[in-house]
């Protein structure tokens, strides 16, 4: 007996193939949300913080290579011992640093600020230094490199990854004040 059903290997169902398309372009729409998302819900981890960083790196390696022009700042100048990119502590150690403020910086969500000390050690805070590290301008100077490092929450790292993007201040006491709590051995509240 013949039939006017065609084979059913071209028998085509309309409603599986729909869902598919649709399936595909709804899993498309999330990963596009995602990632266009991404840099809000972390601002940590943000391609403009990732790549400020990388500049930021360059740039303190290159003052360092260039230790011939390597001036310690003038504690008598006009912003004593917070002078551009070189902070200079009581005891005369020293810190190359570079950092972005959020409200310099339209793409960068989240305060970096990374330098390289003279212990040789890489640094890097959270903390809200604001634009030209103003905040500084207006602190007393600390008396040695890890004063500094304990007052502004500043934490090592190797000076490549991405280990300095995480948060190492998120409020509460900084400056003098941190550095008060801890000398007497009160862990400060954040």
């Amino acid at each position: 007996m013949i039939t006017s059903e065609p084979p059913e290997e071209t028998v085509s169902r309309p409603g599986v193939t729909r869902r598919w398309i649709t399936a595909i372009g709804i899993l498309a729409l999330v990963i596009a949300v995602v990632f266009m998302v991404s840099p809000w819900v972390n601002p940590l981890a943000s391609t403009a913080r990732r790549q400020w960083k990388e500049g930021a790196i360059a740039a303190i390696e290159l003052r360092l290579a260039d230790s011939a022009k390597f001036p310690i700042a003038d504690n008598n100048s006009e912003h004593g011992w917070a002078e551009g990119d070189v902070l200079v502590m009581a005891n005369n150690e020293w810190m190359i640093c570079q950092n972005v403020c959020t409200k310099g910086s339209k793409d960068i969500k989240k305060d970096l600020f990374i330098g390289r000390g003279s212990d040789g050690k890489w640094y890097c805070s959270t903390f809200h230094f604001c634009i030209g590290k103003v905040v500084l301008q207006m602190e007393p100077q600390p008396a040695n490199l890890a004063q500094f490092v304990t007052m502004y929450s500043l934490v090592a790292f190797d000076g490549k990854s991405d280990e300095c993007l995480k948060e190492t201040w998120h409020s509460g006491p900084w400056g003098r004040e941190k550095l008060d709590a801890v000398e007497e051995g009160v862990t400060p509240v954040r």
